[in-house]
């Protein structure tokens, strides 16, 4: 008997720490994001089958997320070399931020900003729309992070056109010197369905959270509503704390 108990312990926590690494992304993302997949079941009854779904789930989010970070992470090939990214012409700017937001084309909003905080290009809503508002972000956190070198993934905004983040990488001229900065708002819509899709045997369901503990998606669509704070609910907090939930 206590060889069956210390078994199904050794089960339990193994498989407590497949779901806690499930939401598992590059380092440089989850230090900022903490996107957390937690799954609502009973734990005796996990199959192998089931484990695989979630590990499928996980592979999914980051897949999405590495690509993000591909797609931003921009090298201005100019001759002249340019040292600032307000030296490119306009026209130039233009055409590479039109593909960047049609690559990617969850981005609701997408800017070129200079290395004084000044935004050179911007564009948001349709294809072919263009921002007339260019404004100084010096004081933003997005700038003041990526110029020191550092990617930029903000907080999840709960809006009406569901979950958006801001995420922003620098922008190198050829000789790897940073020349401006590269921010965009996305649209996390496609994590949704991901998670939506997702079941665990017949009666268990997955959610996605971000480091507060806020919902982003869901599999059961009663559990609770977008951008609810579940930091209260004991697995959540533990969780969010890098704990084992006894």
């Amino acid at each position: 008997m206590a060889d069956s108990n210390k078994n199904y312990s050794q089960f339990r926590t193994k498989v407590l720490k497949i779901l806690l690494v499930i939401g598992v992304i590059p380092l440089l993302i989850i230090s900022v994001v903490h996107l957390v997949t937690v799954v609502k079941t009973r734990l005796e009854n996990v199959s192998e089958l089931q484990l695989q779904v979630l590990q499928g789930t996980s592979e999914k989010i980051r897949r999405y997320l590495d690509q993000k970070t591909d797609v931003f992470n921009l090298v201005i090939e100019l001759t002249p070399v340019p040292k600032n990214i307000s030296e490119a012409s306009l026209s130039s700017l233009n055409f590479l931020i039109g593909g960047l937001k049609e690559e990617a084309g969850d981005v609701k909003e997408i800017s070129f900003i200079d290395r004084d905080g000044q935004e050179i290009v911007k564009r948001e809503g349709g294809e072919n729309s263009t921002s007339l508002v260019l404004e100084n972000v010096a004081g933003r956190e997005d700038f003041q992070t990526t110029i020191e070198g550092v990617d930029y993934f903000g907080p999840i905004n709960f809006t009406s056109e569901g979950p958006l983040m801001r995420i922003a990488s620098q922008i190198e001229n050829r000789e790897k010197e940073a020349i401006g900065i590269i921010s965009a708002e996305i649209n996390l819509e496609l994590l949704e369905e991901v998670i939506s899709k997702v079941k665990v045997g017949s009666q268990g369901f997955v959610y996605l959270i971000d480091g507060e503990g806020n919902l982003i998606a869901s599999s059961n669509k009663n559990f609770a509503r977008p951008g609810q704070n579940l930091s209260q609910i004991s697995l959540i907090e533990d969780t969010l704390k890098n704990k084992i939930h006894e």
